[in-house]
């Protein structure tokens, strides 16, 4: 199974698109699954369901910064590396998907009872998240590749 069906098989099993995405490629870094979970855990639903940036984009931005391990993270490069990766991701994932807002991806507002409900009800989240996960980790892949 590919590292993008991998993920997107653990978004439909349950996990946060956040999740999904972070522990998919965390655990080749030495960072194992639950603790891959444990440090994704709030990203999900658009940072804590908020509807902000969707989580499946804060997961891979995270990825980001473990697949450049040759670089010290404390040092200045190293965040001058990540950038322009995150940018890029960014911009990917908006052309492709016309934001990078979770609410606007989904239709609803993730923040409140009523929209997070609907959401749920209407299997939005089931149906339109796992192509943000794909998209992510498509991205990270050809990341993987060039590193």
């Amino acid at each position: 199974m590919s590292k993008v069906d991998t993920a997107i098989e653990r978004f439909k099993n349950g996990l946060s698109c956040s999740q999904a995405v972070f522990s998919t490629y965390a655990e080749d870094y030495g960072v194992s699954f639950e603790t891959a979970c444990r440090i994704a855990g709030g990203l999900g639903g658009g940072i804590g369901r908020t509807g902000k940036t969707c989580g499946a984009i804060t997961g891979a931005i995270m990825a980001i910064g473990l697949m450049l391990k040759e670089e010290n993270p404390t040092e200045k490069q190293f965040k001058e590396k990540v950038y322009p990766h995150a940018r890029a991701l960014l911009q990917k994932f908006a052309t492709r998907h016309g934001s990078t807002n979770c609410n606007d991806l989904v239709g609803v507002d993730m923040s409140t009872p009523e929209g997070f409900a609907k959401a749920v009800q209407e299997n939005i989240i089931k149906t339109r998240c796992p192509e943000f996960v794909r998209t992510c980790a498509e991205f990270l892949e050809t990341l993987r590749k060039q590193a």
